[in-house]
């Protein structure tokens, strides 16, 4: 699938304003994601304010390039009444994966910094967006933006078969 093959993380971006339209479509693809049994913990905060952004690239060295993108999105767990607790890394991570296809699909470049489960990483997220609801966490900040380089979707081959095994009977 050339979505699939060509998604890079993109962290460098052209100028160029991301519709609110593509903005939309990459959040549905977010919570179209499998989640564990169907508890979609899922919030978004999708983040525009250039002084936010550059704030985030000043104080998080790993989201450096969240001043240049056209939008964040953090990605949070919405802890409340959660069927399984435990889970909810991977549904995150299900939901980012999806966004960030959802993404390419558009042309549009993303990368994610990872937040979860760096504890001073999540306390800084949890204060610059005063995310003061102590069952909303932080877990990822995605960045997102039309890329600067031609071949930033450049396939690359990283099929490795020495990876794969299969049982033996």
């Amino acid at each position: 699938m050339k979505v699939i093959d060509t998604r890079r993380s993109v962290r460098t971006y052209l100028k160029k304003e991301v519709s609110n339209k593509d903005i939309d479509k990459i959040l549905h693809s977010a919570m179209q994601a499998p989640s564990a049994r169907n508890q979609q913990p899922w919030e978004f905060l999708v983040i525009k304010n250039q002084e936010k952004k550059e704030l985030v690239s000043e104080k998080l060295k790993n989201i450096s390039m969240a001043k240049n993108c056209d939008f964040l999105i953090v990605f949070m767990a919405n802890k409340t009444n959660l069927f399984t607790e435990a889970m909810y890394p991977q549904d995150l991570a299900s939901s980012i994966t999806c966004a960030m296809l959802e993404a390419r699909s558009r042309n549009i470049g993303s990368v994610w910094c990872g937040i979860y489960p760096n504890p001073e990483r999540m306390k800084f997220v949890r204060e610059i967006f005063a995310l003061d609801n102590p069952l909303i966490e932080p877990f990822a900040v995605v960045c997102f933006g039309y890329p600067d380089k031609d071949d930033a979707f450049k396939y690359v081959n990283r099929y490795n078969k020495e990876r794969v095994h299969y049982e033996v009977l």
